[in-house]
């Protein structure tokens, strides 16, 4: 969700047995980044409450929304917050625009809640374009899946993992989960 009211968001995940809401930071590009980093920390304050309460965590997501570009500064933001409701909704397909998923996975540790998992390939995105980067099945593309394992392994994640798809018919959903739990080691 990118809307500014989580509780209603937080409320509704509770009610169909969710543990976590996904938060998309929102970035104005005609404002002053610190603005914009203000109020979404204000915006995740907010819900703070709700998620205790209801025992969902509220997780940030990597974007390509030009805000959160940086391990450093992702690290950053969820301890500015510092709260056990709080962390990182790790996009690994997301994060190899601005830099290497297994670099991140070791900079955020614990403070992932989830991991989404799609494809990059660099070899489309330099043929035929940024958007095709995503055009690979999860495994075929660029993504370095060993290392990210590794990484993984490395900082004890016991979380989730979920594919980001589009509509997909069983056969389709069948290959997706055959192809993750080939590159988590499943």
């Amino acid at each position: 969700s990118s809307n500014p009211d989580l509780t209603g968001a937080i409320e509704f995940a509770a009610s169909v047995g969710g543990n976590s809401i996904l938060y998309v930071a929102r970035y104005d590009r005609t404002k002053p980044l610190m603005d914009s980093w203000n109020e979404s920390l204000a915006v995740i304050r907010s819900g703070l409450a709700a998620a205790e309460k209801h025992q969902v965590k509220i997780l940030v997501e990597n974007v390509w929304a030009g805000f959160l570009i940086s391990a450093l500064d992702t690290v950053r933001f969820v301890d500015e917050i510092d709260h056990p409701w709080f962390g990182s909704y790790f996009d690994v397909g997301n994060n190899v625009r601005w830099g290497v998923p297994q670099h991140w996975i070791e900079l955020l540790g614990p403070r992932i809640g989830k991991l989404d998992i799609k494809e990059w390939d660099e070899r489309l995105h330099r043929s035929e374009g940024l958007s095709k980067g995503f055009a690979s099945p999860i495994g075929d593309g660029t993504i370095e899946w060993d290392q990210v394992r590794a990484a993984l392994k490395r900082i004890q994640y016991q979380g989730w993992a979920t594919a980001e798809v589009g509509r997909a018919n069983r056969e389709r959903l069948a290959d997706i989960a055959a192809r993750m739990d080939r590159v988590l080691d499943l």
